[in-house]
């Protein structure tokens, strides 16, 4: 049946296309065998299921007027300058619009999608590899070593490559990059961290580093807390359904040798924030927490301090079994006789409050109460003003991280800055680094600092 017998048919019945109605009009606009005419151009429909096919414009003007016929469009209005038509649905479940174009004239593919580019030309539509390849005046393996960071790449060759990407605004398809290799472009982040400050800075970091290498950032929480079965499974499901190239191990999975043993069971890599066991076993990247919370106990002791406490974080968290022994060791050797109260914080508000009450309730109340993190600080000191206590008047307290609870409490809090943020880009600096050091133990370490805020004073 030819197109015009269909528009007439259509007109009569003014009934809503069916499938079979529409895969009728998209081969009733399919064109011919042979090459149109120069002066007639080739327009695109696409719309309502309508597979995209190039036609002649008389055809696909019956095509048009068809559906309009059956009432499944309201209207169609000139498109401006680019001779482009618009095509409006009546159906409320169809409200976009559907343009139909012709091509640009030039030197292009039969689909207009994108001129093909002489080298110093720009552009910004869809531009391709091959294109920066022209531009740049260099070959596509030399576009693809300099876009995947590999080493031994000249600084000019990079430069040079670098420019054309900027001047195209070209984006990388990461789909195309994965068929094209053995790689998903995307890497994993596991946590088990009951700060989620800390979990957001880390997420944060690796996030910047990964949009810097065109890389894709997934995150899971792996609770490593029950029975080996089930974290079994969980790390099975993760590697079934996420294809990640690598992982970041955030503590306290970075000591997990559950963990740690299956990812090297399937050679997938990984890179260990702040690990305490087996640090030669793979890339880590670490800050100080011995030196961080010696510095703390240094602090206490300088003001006057003599009744200290400490708020300890969870025992499976190599960072806190670190800031507990700086702590108490740095005490030990400026007092040997000084007897340090402890207690649990857990790393929690709610755990830093229990704990607090705990150490406030003793018979020797401390002056000075140190916080292995942030989040039990903030708790320490809403139990201080529960119980009628000044901070820092009558108690100092002090936490670690820097997080962003250090500053929304009153006073503001005195903390060791941890540069979390910068561990997580780090971590996923390592974990992308294509130069050739995979097998070799990395250790990337990253400075402390003491920031002074309000809730440290001299002892009462």
């Amino acid at each position: 049946m030819s197109a015009a017998d269909l528009a007439n048919r259509s007109c009569r019945k003014k009934e809503m296309p069916t499938n079979q109605h529409i895969q009728s009009m998209t081969t009733a606009i399919r064109p011919s065998a042979s090459p149109p005419p120069p002066h007639r151009p080739l327009y695109a429909l696409s719309a309502f299921g309508i597979k995209t096919c190039p036609a002649r414009f008389d055809k696909l003007d019956i095509a048009v007027k068809t559906m309009l016929c059956r009432g499944y469009l309201t209207h169609i209005t000139p498109g401006g300058k680019s001779g482009a038509l618009c095509i409006r649905s009546q159906s409320q479940r169809h409200r976009n619009s559907v343009k139909m174009r012709p091509p640009e004239t030039g030197r292009q593919g039969i689909k207009g999608e994108k001129k093909v580019m002489n080298k110093g030309e720009q552009t910004t539509s869809h531009a391709t590899m091959a294109d920066v390849a022209r531009v740049a005046g260099v070959s596509l393996k030399s576009v693809s070593r300099v876009i995947n960071k590999e080493p031994h790449v000249s600084p000019h060759l990079r430069e040079k490559v670098e420019a054309a990407i900027r001047n195209l605004h070209y984006v990388p398809d990461t789909a195309a990059r994965s068929l094209a290799g053995a790689r998903s472009f995307t890497i994993g982040l596991l946590f088990d961290n009951p700060s989620p400050n800390y979990t957001m800075k880390v997420l944060s970091g690796a996030y910047r580093a990964c949009i810097e290498r065109q890389y894709h950032l997934r995150v899971d929480n792996l609770s490593a807390s029950g029975d080996e079965e089930t974290v079994e499974s969980q790390i099975e499901a993760i590697l079934r359904n996420s294809r990640c190239d690598g992982f970041i191990l955030t503590p306290p999975l970075t000591d997990n040798r559950q963990v740690l043993d299956m990812l090297e069971a399937r050679r997938v890599p990984y890179v260990r924030m702040a690990p305490m066991l087996e640090r030669d076993r793979s890339k880590g990247v670490y800050t100080d927490d011995r030196g961080g919370a010696a510095r703390v106990a240094e602090l206490f002791y300088e003001l006057g301090h003599r009744h200290i406490a400490i708020l300890n974080g969870p025992d499976s968290h190599g960072a806190a079994h670190d800031r507990r022994e700086g702590f108490l060791g740095r005490l030990k050797e400026l007092a040997p006789d000084l007897v340090v109260a402890e207690a649990l914080g857990g790393f929690e508000f709610e755990q830093g409050r229990e704990g607090a009450r705990q150490l406030l309730s003793a018979t020797q109340r401390p002056t000075a109460i140190f916080a292995t993190n942030d989040d039990s600080a903030a708790g320490a000191m809403g139990v201080c003003n529960q119980m009628g206590l000044r901070v820092p008047e009558d108690i100092s307290v002090c936490g670690f991280d820097d997080s962003w609870v250090a500053k929304i409490v009153w006073p503001y809090l005195t903390t060791i800055h941890q540069p979390i943020e910068d561990m997580g880009y780090a971590a996923a600096e390592l974990l992308l680094d294509r130069s050739g050091a995979a097998d070799k133990q990395i250790e990337r370490h990253l400075p402390y600092s003491l920031v002074m805020r309000d809730s440290v004073a001299k002892a009462p």
